[in-house]
């Protein structure tokens, strides 16, 4: 027996350690790991364009990408022809990683800003502004449909605690 050694091994143990390596290995129909929280703002990226809209407006184009350096935030510009004059609109998303919220502010064309709390859903995100005193809670859900068509809901709780879906618009999101 020169030069080798011999290890006695339980059969019960070979027979865990074989069943621990192959759970570890994942099989072809698992799901994907999701993407890192500040990493799935990259859903934003590219040009989104409207396909319908209930205020008759079909002259918009919004433009979305990271702002250089590092991915912290994704900053989306919206062009828009109002009776022969271009206004331009400006939307920062980003992720709060102490409250694990997404953010949303929005600086529109008549100089109100909005202020929204975020969170994933599937497909998509959904995004409330904080209540204010006197105002129906609102919220927008916004949820990627087929073919590079996205869809959002705008909804206002009801005194029953219902939600009634007040606008609804169909983009189309082209991703860079």
């Amino acid at each position: 027996m020169s030069g080798h050694v011999f290890v006695a091994i339980c059969p019960a143990r070979l027979l865990a350690s074989l069943c621990l390596m192959c759970s570890a290995v994942p099989s072809s129909s698992e799901v994907p790991p999701t993407l890192p929280a500040r990493d799935a703002l990259s859903y934003y990226e590219g040009t989104w364009t409207l396909v319908n809209n209930p205020d008759g407006n079909r002259n918009w184009r919004e433009t979305c990408s990271w702002l250089q350096g590092r991915k912290n935030h994704i900053a989306c510009r919206a062009l828009e022809n109002i009776e022969g004059i271009t206004v331009e609109t400006l939307s920062i998303y980003t992720y709060d990683e102490a409250s694990g919220d997404y953010l949303y502010y929005g600086f529109r064309r008549r100089g109100n800003i909005s202020v929204e709390r975020g969170k994933r859903i599937p497909n998509g995100f959904q995004f409330m502004p904080a209540a204010s005193p006197g105002k129906p809670r609102t919220r927008t859900t916004l949820v990627e449909g087929d073919d590079g068509h996205a869809h959002t809901t705008d909804e206002t709780l009801q005194a029953d605690g219902t939600w009634l879906v007040t606008k609804t618009v169909e983009y189309l999101h082209r991703r860079p």
